[in-house]
């Protein structure tokens, strides 16, 4: 879950742009999908370290992100960039969906995968590759995948859901080198609710994490907080990443 929900994460950073300013000390959102200055080269350096239990940023830092606009493609008819990311954070074995493209237009921002796990013989079940959208510039609330589960193989039975929605939270104002900004505040949660049952017996699959993207118009993604419950100790963590450099063409 923690992939999925990261690999999106990269997508937005590189994605959410709007038109710039001349202001010097203050910059004001635009509206949202209007202006999104993509171009080869691009990039931008993050920051991450550890949240606490109350979600707030620790003196941890986990290491950098760094995402890179790559050459334009068209996809399926739609026209995006492909993207690389430069990390120094550990991937801790978990397989990470292939999210190959990004595109965005007036209606909000999409994301390609080709596949959601590493091994293409053995893709998630029911997730076929193709566009997503992340996020809906048109409605203050959305929903970007639903969905259901049902497989039987074998005697054993997988029932349930995945899903993904969204929503605008409000303007938050924020300090980027120096110059302070109004930005925009997101929230996504991810949800998977799955049971599995064999003649062995049954076990489920439940979780739900959240995200919060904070995005500069102009700039990109500022701020990048996803918070997780361990399912064991029930406690809050996760990670925040914070925008420190960035470079337009």
């Amino acid at each position: 879950m923690k992939k999925l929900k990261n690999i999106l994460a990269l997508f937005l950073f590189v994605s959410l742009l709007g038109a710039c300013s001349d202001d010097e000390n203050v910059t004001n959102p635009t509206n949202d999908g209007l202006s999104f200055p993509m171009a080869q080269g691009n990039t931008w350096t993050y920051d991450v370290y550890e949240l606490d239990e109350n979600e707030n940023m620790t003196d941890v830092k986990l290491g950098t992100n760094k995402l890179i606009i790559g050459e334009a493609v068209t996809i399926d008819g739609r026209s995006g960039f492909y993207y690389t990311e430069e990390t120094t954070i550990s991937s801790e074995g978990e397989d990470e969906p292939n999210a190959t493209a990004m595109s965005s237009d007036e209606n909000g921002l999409y994301i390609y995968f080709s596949s959601f796990t590493d091994d293409e013989e053995n893709p998630l079940i029911g997730i076929t590759p193709g566009w997503t959208k992340v996020i809906d510039f048109k409605n203050q609330t959305w929903e970007s995948l639903n969905i259901p589960i049902d497989i039987s193989d074998d005697g054993t039975t997988t029932e349930g859901s995945i899903k993904m929605t969204g929503s605008k939270v409000g303007a938050v104002n924020v300090t980027y080198k120096g110059k302070s900004y109004t930005a925009q505040r997101y929230k996504s949660t991810f949800a998977m609710n799955i049971t599995i049952t064999s003649p062995f017996g049954s076990f489920s699959i439940d979780g739900e994490d959240d995200s919060y993207y904070v995005i500069i118009s102009g700039i990109g993604m500022f701020e990048v907080k996803s918070i997780e419950i361990d399912e064991e100790t029930e406690m809050k963590g996760g990670e925040v990443e914070i925008l420190v450099d960035h470079t337009l063409n």
